[in-house]
């Protein structure tokens, strides 16, 4: 966001925003406009802004430079400027890792059905693997590279062709 964006939230939008809330000693929880995925909706110079950025941008007054927003409380509602904070894209991922909301973490089981257990997942670059479905590629990948072998007359190591037993 820039810098005239954040000077055009004056006292008069703050209070809009206000008007649209109930506040607690807690969270203030968003009264108006809710998106399909629970966040809040408020009109912001012309545009639809999600209601924790207006009321971080409004209460902090600092651009937002392409942050997120993040909820301390994990409650998509809340608008509450104490418990909100600018973050980057991978502190939005790890976030709702951490709290069992991305969708990741939501699948127990390999599209073949093993179970994500501890024994049988491998973590590799950030993603998890089926142990079970590794070994049986590994498996089916040998048979074929073997059968390849065998029709071109090679051993399996392919370094020379196959004698005769009489020889």
């Amino acid at each position: 966001m820039s810098t005239s964006f954040v000077q055009a939230c004056d006292n008069a939008t703050t209070v809009r925003l206000l008007s649209k809330v109930a506040q607690s000693s807690g969270c203030w929880e968003w009264r108006a406009a809710v998106s399909r995925d629970g966040y809040g909706y408020f009109m912001l110079n012309g545009k639809n802004e999600r209601a924790h950025r207006a009321s971080w941008l409004m209460f902090n007054k600092i651009p937002l430079d392409g942050k997120f927003i993040l909820h301390k409380c994990d409650n998509r509602k809340c608008v509450n400027p104490d418990h909100l904070y600018a973050g980057s894209p991978a502190n939005n991922v790890q976030d709702m890792m951490s709290r069992g909301r991305h969708r990741c973490t939501r699948v127990t089981h390999c599209p073949s059905g093993h179970a994500y257990s501890e024994e049988n997942t491998r973590v590799y670059r950030g993603r998890r693997n089926c142990r079970s479905c590794a070994r049986a590629a590994a498996s089916l990948y040998m048979k074929r590279r073997r059968a390849k072998f065998v029709k071109a007359g090679l051993t399996t190591k392919g370094a020379e062709p196959r004698r005769a037993i009489n020889d």
